[in-house]
């Protein structure tokens, strides 16, 4: 009986061994692989400048004219004046960030090439000496802004934002009305006006130091009445005066190309 424990207890302490080698032949099992990093851009905060261009168009500035006596006072559309045409300039600003929330201060140039102009034959012809030809020109010289921006990051590199405050602008504006004797009444004003802004964006950092943008604004800058008399052939005024209201406003949309003058950034670990 004791020659049959011996046995057992022997083929346990075989099997046991047995088990500790080939677990000795098993490969070491290394530490967990290293999470793949995820790029992410460097703060917001800091100085930042670059350069836009884009298009302005479809305000509601009009060539009119309107007099007491062969008018009737009535007030008589001679055609659309609200300027159209590309621009591009620069853009400077500041932003702060705290947590997702951005906001700054941004201030902006931009030379224009909108403008707009028209022709008609004025509806009541019996002015100064005869038939008048009305004419009219506008166009918006350049343009700017300082305005706040207040943004919401939807991603680490994606901000959407508003932004809005004052606005200056500089135009050539010009109606005037050509019969026999020449130029019969000239409405004319070469300006700067101060007025407001209005708009909202997108922008995404490619990397720690560059981004683009595209942003919406609406321009408005009031409104000035410009009058003058109508004349005779002999230069004398008819008691009628002719009267416009230029009406500068107008939407742009540009894109921009913007430089962040921060430090850091790079690649992060991703968390899983």
């Amino acid at each position: 009986m004791s020659f049959l424990k011996t046995i057992a207890l022997a083929s346990v302490i075989g099997f046991g061994a047995a088990g500790a080698a080939a677990a000795a032949d098993l490969p070491a099992r290394g530490p967990a692989p290293a999470p793949a990093p995820v790029f992410v851009a460097a703060g917001w905060t800091g100085f930042y400048a670059g350069l836009n261009v884009g298009y302005g168009c479809c305000g509601d500035d009009q060539m009119g004219v309107r007099g007491p006596v062969t008018f009737g006072n009535g007030w008589f559309n001679e055609g659309q004046l609200a300027p159209k045409g590309i621009f591009g300039g620069v853009q400077l600003g500041y932003n702060w960030q705290r947590g997702n929330l951005v906001y700054g201060l941004e201030a902006d140039f931009q030379v224009s090439g909108m403008k707009r102009s028209a022709t008609s034959l004025a509806s009541v012809a019996d002015v100064g000496s005869g038939v008048v030809d009305i004419f009219g020109n506008n166009k918006v010289q350049w343009f700017g802004s300082v305005r706040p921006r207040v943004g919401f990051l939807v991603s680490p590199n994606t901000l959407l934002y508003g932004t809005g405050g004052l606005g200056v602008m500089n135009s050539k504006y010009s109606v005037f009305g050509i019969d026999a004797a020449g130029i019969n009444a000239l409405m004319a004003s070469n300006s700067t006006k101060i007025g407001w802004v209005l708009g909202a964006g997108i922008e995404h950092k490619f990397n720690a130091n560059w981004s683009a943008k595209l942003e919406y604004q609406y321009h408005n800058y009031g409104r000035k009445n410009l009058d003058a008399s109508f004349l005779t052939a002999l230069g004398v005024s008819t008691g009628e005066r002719g009267r416009t209201n230029p009406t500068p406003n107008f939407h742009t949309v540009r894109i921009g190309l913007n430089y962040h003058f921060v430090t850091g950034g790079g690649a992060v670990v991703a968390k899983y």
